[in-house]
C-alpha cells in the first residue's frame, strides 16, 4: 500500500508496519515474511529506515504481481476484484474512490522448485496480525469511532 507517486506508506500500511512482530523466529521455521509494495525500492528504503522496521519489503514496480493478487485495483488492467469476487458498482463492499493499492495477505509454498499460491486474504483479514487492534478491541473506546468526548461512563449503580 505505498505506490509509486507517494513519498510514504498509507496510514493503513504504516499501521500494519508498526504492527509486525520480529520475524526471525519464522526464518529458524523456514519461512519468511516480506512486505510488497509497487513505490520504487529507494522509496521504499528511505521509509523503511525512517520507521525503525526491520522485515524484508521489496518493490513490484512495474511488474503484474499487484495486479495479478489484486492488490492493486485498476480495471484499465485487469477486473476489479477483492477478496476473490468480482468487485461491481452496486456491491455493498464498493466506494468510488475504491481504487489502486489495498492491503493483502498472501502464503507462497516453495517446494522441488516449483512456487505455491496456497492462502490470501483481504479487506479485514489482515488483522490477525495486527494486536493493537485487538487491545483497542477490548477498551470502552474501541478504534476510536466516536471522540472520547461523545463516551459518557455511567454509574447506574
Amino acid at each position: 500500500m505505498f505506490n509509486p507517486k507517494d513519498d510514504a506508506g498509507c496510514p493503513g500500511c504504516t499501521h500494519m508496519g508498526e504492527s509486525l512482530p520480529d520475524v526471525r523466529h519464522l526464518r529458524s521455521k523456514q519461512t519468511n515474511l516480506v512486505a510488497i509494495s509497487r513505490a520504487p525500492i529507494a522509496k521504499i528504503e528511505a521509509y523503511k529506515k525512517r520507521a525503525g522496521w526491520t522485515f524484508p519489503w521489496y518493490s513490484s514496480g512495474e511488474s503484474d504481481f499487484n495486479y495479478d493478487f489484486h492488490a492493486t485495483l485498476d480495471e484499465e488492467r485487469c477486473p476489479k476484484e477483492y477478496n476473490f469476487a468480482e468487485l461491481k458498482q452496486d456491491d455493498a463492499r464498493f466506494k468510488p474512490d475504491f481504487k489502486g493499492d489495498v492491503p493483502g495477505f498472501s502464503v507462497f509454498l516453495k517446494q522441488d522448485g516449483e512456487i505455491y499460491h496456497t492462502y490470501s486474504t483481504f479487506m479485514r483479514g489482515g488483522e490477525k496480525v495486527q494486536p493493537t487492534l485487538t487491545l483497542l478491541d477490548m477498551t470502552p473506546l474501541g478504534r476510536r469511532l466516536v471522540s472520547p468526548g461523545d463516551f459518557k461512563l455511567r454509574n447506574e449503580y
